[in-house]
């Protein structure tokens, strides 16, 4: 049986309503069967004990074309597109061993400021880029163990531990808070059909792999009368030439009609319409077809009735659109991690789902590739973030006051006080817990370099002769100013508990015992 048969047979066992067959083969000899993919295989992909690695085979074309868009400046107005690839993904966990081998997956630039040109007109790499992988693009209904789509990136800000930002998502997970699974592989590109004839084949180093978003995600975790809601993409966006952040304020979103909030056309909240130039806050990114903003919009709306951040009657239509138990949580573990260029610090990467039964909003963790010390390329506060305080009125990243209403209502002071003390008790057992001691944080980082030391290796330097990679090294020796060295998470956890455990002393005494 050749490639491309198998290919297709993958293509008509992943359109299977009932099915998830994938190609899977043994370690012994050179038989092949088709088994189900099960929960437990989904789950095991993302375990710090499990080896994964992922080779990619792709014509020169396709990658051509990527360059192209981003040389042409469409790779935004073709954010969808994608590209022809073959994948193979080898995972061995401590009992067993699969073989994936998924043919003509579809793959595109991921990414905002990270775009950017990574190749030679012979089809040699000068630079990394960050990928979005599609199983079902070029195979309706396939998923690879449930899933659609996955994220693939390289380690930009060269955290020297490579685990970091998978420890972050990790962490929330721990911590109750929905978020992406996560894991890292070392990632084999092979192009084939260069200009000058033949293939060739280059290491990528460690990719970071990370669980998409998206209607696949909700399913996994949500009941099923609670999983055709609405889920926004909130990042930075453009209205009316301007470009703002994701702060929940109501000017360019929502207006007034009666007693309810309605979208402001074309605003900042819709669905994204790259070729008009229309880049919305809120993005939607399910239900497209019929789209209904009035969720979205009555949130909005709500926090900014009033300027009474402790009014009991908004504090009540809050808790009915709002999940607030997973906003405290979210947020907890959020101003642990430290990341600049989060929700409360710069208005940016996170998602809200609204359930489709009991309306509540939940915001979901993404892109914390700037956590627990790493300031590489970018240190706002000068420390890594470790002398902000829990309940600080400042957006840290954006260099402003805080906008965000939500957080006027919850957690700083002027606000609802029982939920502000409910956010640092979610806080206090955090900081006593196990995710944020030396010890837990070693043993993940230890069990990663055992299976992947050696492996971060990319085989090819960018255009001024620099490594595109780093070595494993635990302890980091940045003291926490500049933007080169990052700082190590022994140090970044001391500095940031003593913040900490002044900001709770002098405002809920023994937490911390």
């Amino acid at each position: 049986m050749n490639h491309r048969t198998l290919g297709f047979l993958i293509l008509i066992l992943g359109a299977l309503p009932t099915s998830c067959s994938i190609l899977t083969s043994s370690s012994e000899g050179n038989t092949t069967s088709f088994e189900e993919q099960t929960e437990q295989e989904y789950l095991d992909f993302w375990e710090p004990d499990t080896q994964l690695h992922f080779s990619m085979t792709t014509p020169y074309d396709s990658l051509k074309a990527i360059q192209d868009a981003y040389f042409s400046g469409t790779d935004q107005a073709d954010d969808e597109v994608y590209h022809m690839a073959d994948l193979i993904v080898d995972m061995t966990t401590p009992t067993y061993t699969k073989h994936y081998v998924l043919d003509d997956v579809g793959i595109r630039m991921k990414g905002n400021t990270s775009r950017s040109d990574f190749m030679n007109e012979d089809g040699s790499f000068f630079d990394l880029i960050h990928y979005k992988v599609s199983f079902d693009e070029f195979a309706p209904g396939r998923k690879f163990l449930g899933m659609k789509k996955l994220d693939m990136k390289w380690n930009r800000n060269y955290d020297a531990t490579q685990i970091k930002q998978l420890y972050s998502y990790k962490m929330f997970e721990a911590a109750g808070v929905i978020a992406p699974k996560s894991t890292i592989s070392p990632f084999t590109l092979t192009t084939t059909s260069l200009p000058g004839g033949g293939s060739s084949t280059v290491e990528l180093g460690l990719y970071q792999l990370i669980e998409a978003v998206d209607k696949t995600f909700i399913k996994r975790r949500f009941a099923a009368n609670e999983e055709d809601g609405n889920l926004y993409k909130c990042t930075w966006g453009s209205y009316k030439g301007e470009w703002t952040g994701s702060d929940l304020l109501s000017s360019g979103a929502v207006t007034k009609s009666g007693s309810n909030y309605v979208r402001t056309p074309n605003g900042r909240i819709g669905i994204e319409v790259p070729d008009s130039g229309y880049y919305p806050n809120y993005k939607l990114k399910t239900n497209e077809d019929a789209p209904d903003y009035s969720d979205m919009a009555t949130l909005i709306g709500v926090l900014n009735s009033t300027q009474d951040y402790s009014n009991s009657t908004v504090l009540g239509q809050i808790e009915s659109l709002v999940d607030v138990d997973n906003f405290l949580r979210y947020e907890a573990v959020s101003y642990l991690l430290g990341d600049p260029d989060d929700t409360r610090n710069n208005y940016n990467n996170y998602y809200i789902y609204f359930t489709s039964n009991s309306r509540k909003a939940y915001f979901i963790p993404f892109d914390f590739d700037r956590c627990l010390g790493i300031v590489r390329f970018w240190n706002p506060t000068d420390d890594a973030m470790t002398s902000v305080t829990p309940f600080s009125n400042q957006a840290a990243g954006a260099s402003s006051e805080q906008r965000n209403p939500l957080y006027k209502f919850l957690i700083i002071n002027g606000g609802s006080s029982t939920y502000r003390q409910q956010y640092a008790t979610y806080l206090a057992d955090l900081v006593k817990g196990e995710w944020f001691t030396d010890a837990h944080f070693k043993a993940m980082y230890d069990t990663y370099e055992a299976s992947y030391n050696g492996l971060e290796t990319v085989t090819f330097k960018n255009r001024n002769d620099n490594l595109l990679y780093t070595s494993w090294v635990l302890n980091e020796t940045g003291d926490g100013s500049g933007t080169v060295v990052n700082l190590s998470f022994t140090n970044f956890r001391s500095r940031k508990y003593a913040t900490i455990f002044n900001a709770l002393e002098a405002s809920y005494p023994n937490l911390l015992d």
